[in-house]
């Protein structure tokens, strides 16, 4: 090795294998984001239908309930 020659880069090995991982770590950690902001969406739709088709069922539910019906009955029919 000749000792004029100038050097580049130097840097340690944790250096090099950080930089070879970091579009695999910011792809990870964006799908992460995405499918955590998917599911929260998801769970807040569902309940968004659920509160809906209680609401729509509030009356029958109460009438079914005046009259002398099974817990069961109010729920499943």
């Amino acid at each position: 090795m000749d000792q004029d020659l100038p050097v580049f880069r130097v840097t340690n090995m944790e250096a090099v294998v950080a930089n070879s991982l970091a579009q695999r770590r910011l792809s990870t950690s964006l799908l992460g984001i995405f499918a955590s902001i998917a599911l929260v969406l998801g769970t807040v739709g569902l309940y968004g239908v659920m509160s809906y088709a209680v609401a729509q069922r509030t009356r029958e539910i109460g009438i079914r309930m005046a009259i002398g019906a099974v817990q069961l009955n109010v729920r499943y029919e």
